[in-house]
């Protein structure tokens, strides 16, 4: 019974000090989303703590636990580099004309204007929002292959792919492209 109190108590302090913790994660992470899922991962550790008796600055050790849950994941990120460079994607757009037309030129350099804007879209997102989004709709993976290659949650996969394609289809140019 006292586990659980102490426990209860710990976890009422990380939630306490959430606004800090996660501005301490920023300040060691560089993507916000990933401090985001880290002090997920700080509330689950809490959680899993043997021996809550040998604690004896609970503020001290959160802290200590965010650090390691931070360093470990860039250590994670350096075993498994994230980020896709768009020169290794092939980008494929199709147009809505049959293969056997022969197009213009004008209708070419607009393609090709489009594709490149893609490619821009894409560069200003981040790291792990573009491999999201290029392994899904250009390989196929699904939200589950996608989050264990990025080691981040399902639903985190579905915000990434939601963010990517809210911002891409934001660009004037796209709209075009997105609608057909």
């Amino acid at each position: 019974m006292g586990d659980l109190i102490a426990r209860r108590e710990l976890l009422r302090l990380a939630i306490m000090h959430a606004t800090e913790l996660s501005r301490f994660l920023k300040s060691r992470l560089s993507d916000v989303t990933d401090a985001q899922d880290i002090m997920q991962e700080l509330y689950l550790a809490v959680l899993r703590v043997p021996y809550l008796q040998a604690i004896h600055h609970p503020k001290a050790y959160l802290y200590t636990i965010a650090a390691n849950l931070a360093h470990q994941h860039r250590e994670r990120r350096k075993a498994q580099p994230m980020h896709v460079t768009l020169d290794e994607v092939p980008i494929e757009v199709h147009t809505a004309q049959p293969p056997h037309e022969v197009t213009v030129p004008e209708a070419e350099c607009a393609l090709a204007e489009r594709a490149a804007r893609l490619a821009q879209c894409l560069a200003e997102l981040s790291p792990k929002i573009q491999a999201a989004i290029l392994w899904h709709y250009r390989d196929g993976y699904t939200c589950d292959e996608i989050g264990e290659k990025l080691s981040v949650a399902r639903h985190r996969v579905k915000k990434y792919l939601v963010k990517g394609l809210t911002h891409c289809r934001s660009a004037p140019i796209l709209l075009e492209l997105t609608r057909g």
